[in-house]
């Protein structure tokens, strides 16, 4: 071996060092007599075989006349190899390359230069910048962009079937920054999936770069005409003192969803007439203003529908208000009809959006048929059915900001859904074997039932969650103690499937509870693969299961009872557990009293400031006292405030970040908490409270929510389990070992999360 590596004054090596070392480990890695005596006759033969290579060598090195019959042999060779690849190199391209190879020849007419320029071509053993290497690759990208928009063959562009390489590399890139730019587009809504695909499919059978070049200008400059056109679809006016859109909601949806099915050659034209209409449509609202310019507050009532109609609506809605002030000559049945009309408009709305559930059976038609029954607004001192008070009463519960619970009005709704939304997406992370038409069934079971089948939904959606995030921590547990790790899965089902099935089946079997199945499983696969190492773990496994729980274990009878026995006295004896959940309660007040304040603030979220509006509010305007109020404000540090007792008080500040209130700190919050927690039942809210982020900026309630503690509250939710299940082990002589099933842990995290849910919500019973 070392001579063979060694070269001589008279030759050069037999083989090099990579060579070599190959050598060497073949050697140390074979055990067989009969293969080591093989490996040492190649060893051996290597010498002469690189004689005769160099032999053969100088006889195909030998120059020829290029028109020699072997020549012209590798001639035809490589014409079929690229007939064979005319869609690699392009038809146009085809005769330039033949003709390539025949000059070649002319220049260098050996045999071994042919096979060379062979190889380069089919670019097996060596990648060539001019052969078929670079080429297959980029007719793959073709391929995959094609068929990603719903063509099947590259070869149905007229471009890419005749032109090369280089002009087949542009178009493609071409159709690339098209396809990022609609991209960037989609969130805007303005193009459907049906226009994306039309308008990629008309970019790949483009005729050329140059007409691609002029799509993707036409693009851009509609989606620079979109960005200054979107503005216009949000415009406002202010009508009768009040603000309300030009285009209506309805309207923006209407011509969204019109305009995104738009081809791109249409789409200039229709966006330039988007301001213009959008100014017809305010107008409308100023005819409205003209039918009631002498009672503002039936105007108030009428904008309330109004501003929830399209356009044609608008124009129908024109002529039936100027037939109600004309026939209706009393006032009171005049706001009758408008507030109720209201109410109409405002929960179609909702219906629209699916706040609340559609039809005539539904909640939309239960409350339009609510507002239109006069014995449900009786006079509070007559007893009269059809009061005008009540029913503007109902219709301002009905349409206000904040959410009721008690009488179930739109807010409500809204924020419940969206809670439940927030949970299906949290589900949908959680279980991604989940389809798309499993996420909407689930929206459309909660989005068609009433107040409180969607309250049972959410918790069903809660409970699957739960179940979700325990079953995959199950399977992880279970994958580690059998060793199967995910890719050891894929590989193991790929390899031995009925193994992995196996082996799935009695995981699921022992979550279930179902200990002798499982054996089962285990001795039938065995008969087929006898004494296979991870049956017989799992064989072990399951048998020590079976002595533990026996063959078909069940819960305790009174393990709910366990559960709510230690977790009540959990609350009473674990120091560190109330100081948690007092936290978490002191932030979860003042963030629902800033947030209320804010709502009466025109979403202020100064603290500060809302502050000085309430003191302000609070003296006669031109007054004295407002200028004094007003100059504390102006002289003050940001940090205080002026109480109704007009003493000066330091704000409260909620910082929402990942280090825990001291107890000097807590103390402190829990105190000014107490003394203000009554303007959370009156609805004035925190004026008083600044909420922070991490940083020590201030933001606003929105913001906070979105940064609120939950996964402080997942994490008590979570230390409260484990205490639980730890305390039942220990005491019934399993400790380190799980005696729930998924259903008996689910019961105490929900049983966890009801206590958490109660503490933070509840009012403080004394000052700290």
């Amino acid at each position: 071996m070392n001579k063979l590596v060694t070269a001589t004054s008279k030759e050069g090596n037999i083989i090099d060092a990579r060579q070599y070392r190959a050598y060497k480990e073949k050697i140390k890695d074979t055990e067989s007599a009969d293969k080591m005596k093989d490996l040492l006759e190649e060893i051996q033969e290597l010498p002469s075989k690189k004689q005769e290579a160099a032999q053969k060598d100088a006889e195909e090195s030998k120059e020829l006349d290029p028109n020699s019959p072997e020549l012209i042999r590798f001639q035809k060779e490589f014409n079929s190899i690229c007939d064979k690849n005319s869609h690699l190199i392009g038809e146009g391209e085809l005769d330039g390359f033949k003709a390539w190879f025949s000059e070649e020849i002319k220049n260098t007419p050996t045999i071994k230069h042919a096979k060379e320029l062979i190889k380069r071509l089919e670019g097996k053993e060596i990648r060539d910048k001019g052969g078929l290497a670079p080429r297959r690759e980029e007719y793959q990208k073709l391929e995959k962009l094609f068929q990603k928009y719903g063509i099947k063959d590259p070869q149905e562009s007229e471009w890419i079937k005749r032109e090369g390489f280089s002009e087949r590399q542009s178009f493609r890139k071409n159709a690339e920054e098209m396809e990022d730019h609609l991209r960037e587009q989609k969130d805007t809504g303005f193009y459907s999936k049906e226009v994306i695909q039309e308008i990629m499919g008309d970019m790949l059978m483009a005729k050329s770069p140059v007409d691609q070049k002029r799509m993707l200008v036409l693009a851009k400059n509609t989606a620079r005409m979109e960005s200054e056109s979107f503005t216009h679809l949000d415009a406002r006016i202010t009508v009768g003192g009040k603000n309300i859109r030009k285009l209506s909601a309805k309207g923006k949806k209407q011509l969204i969803d019109y305009y995104k099915t738009l081809s791109m050659d249409k789409r200039e034209e229709n966006v330039r007439k988007w301001p213009k209409f959008i100014e017809e449509e305010g107008k409308l609202a100023k005819e409205l203003e003209d039918i009631y310019k002498d009672n503002p507050d039936e105007l108030k009532l009428a904008l309330d529908s109004f501003e929830t109609m399209d356009f044609e609506e608008k124009k129908a809605a024109l002529k039936m208000h100027g037939e109600l002030v004309k026939e209706t000559t009393d006032k009171t049945e005049r706001e009758k009809t408008l507030t109720i009309e209201a109410a109409h408009a405002k929960i179609d709305e909702a219906a629209r959006e699916n706040i609340i559930a559609k039809g005539a059976d539904k909640t939309q038609g239960r409350y339009k048929k609510f507002f239109d029954t006069e014995s449900k607004f009786k006079d509070k001192k007559t007893g009269k059915p059809g009061s005008l008070e009540e029913l503007k009463k109902a219709y301002e519960t009905l349409i206000s900001d904040t959410p009721s619970e008690k009488y179930k009005n739109l807010k409500g709704y809204e924020v419940r859904r969206d809670k439940y939304n927030a949970n299906l997406k949290k589900l949908e992370e959680m279980d991604p074997t989940l389809k798309d038409k499993d996420i909407d069934e689930w929206q459309g079971k909660y989005d068609s039932e009433g107040w409180s089948k969607r309250t049972e939904i959410n918790e069903e959606l809660k409970r699957e969650i739960e179940k979700a995030r325990i079953e995959r921590k199950t399977e992880r547990d279970m994958e580690k103690k059998s060793g199967l790790t995910k890719a050891e899965k894929e590989k193991a089902k790929r390899e031995k499937p009925e193994l992995t099935a196996t082996i799935e089946s009695v995981t699921e079997l022992l979550q279930d509870d179902q200990g002798a199945e499982a054996m089962k499983a285990l001795l039938k696969y065995n008969e087929s693969d006898p004494d296979n190492p991870k049956i017989l773990f799992w064989m072990k496994t399951v048998a020590e299961y079976m002595k533990e729980f026996g063959s078909d274990k069940k819960l305790e009878e009174n393990m709910e009872a366990k559960i709510d026995e230690e977790l009540e006295d959990m609350m009473s004896s674990d120091a560190t557990l109330k100081e948690d959940l007092e936290e978490q309660n002191l932030m979860n007040l003042n963030l629902q009293g800033a947030k209320l304040s804010e709502h009466l603030h025109d979403k202020n979220k100064s603290a500060q400031e809302r502050s000085e509006e309430e003191s302000l509010d609070r003296v006669d305007a031109g007054s004295l006292e407002a200028e004094l109020t007003e100059d504390y404000y102006a002289q003050t540090d940001d940090s205080h405030v002026l109480n109704k007792e007009k003493t000066g008080e330091e704000i409260v500040e909620i910082q929402f970040d990942e280090m825990d209130m001291d107890k000097e700190e807590r103390t402190d919050v829990k105190e000014k908490t107490y003394k203000k927690q009554t303007r959370l039942t009156t609805k004035e809210g925190f004026a008083h409270t600044s909420l922070l982020d991490k940083h020590g900026k201030e933001i606003s309630a929105e913001q906070a929510e979105k940064v609120e503690q939950k996964g402080d509250l997942e994490e008590i939710e979570d230390d409260m389990t484990d205490k639980v299940k730890n305390k039942i082990n220990t005491k019934t002589g399993h400790l380190g070992v799980n005696i729930f099933d998924i259903n008996s842990e689910i019961a105490a995290k929900r049983k966890a999360r009801a206590i958490i849910d109660k503490e933070i919500e509840k009012k403080i019973e004394h000052a700290a």
